[in-house]
């Protein structure tokens, strides 16, 4: 039984992630400003990285009227270019 919780939360944390990346691409259709759209998928992924990476994510898909994406996906960026920071080296 343990082995399939284990196995269960990196599965639910994509799904969630994914739509997220749904909400924010929706929420950027309505042309909301950033700052409320990072206060819902914070509030909705109770984790404020993961929202910053998701809205970063939707953006690829702006122009696209209608996104559909199937496969449950996960994705994160760094710390310092969450706030425009380039770091080399």
């Amino acid at each position: 039984m343990g082995d399939l919780v284990t196995r269960a939360k990196p599965l639910y944390a994509m799904r969630l992630f994914r739509d997220a990346v749904k909400l924010a691409h929706h929420l950027i259709r309505s042309e909301l400003e950033w700052k409320e759209v990072e206060r819902r998928l914070t509030k909705y992924l109770s984790n404020a990285h993961y929202g910053h990476s998701a809205y970063q994510k939707a953006k690829l898909w702006k122009k696209q009227s209608y996104l559909r994406l199937r496969k449950k996906l996960l994705f994160s960026v760094g710390k310092s270019h969450e706030m425009g920071i380039e770091t080399f080296g």
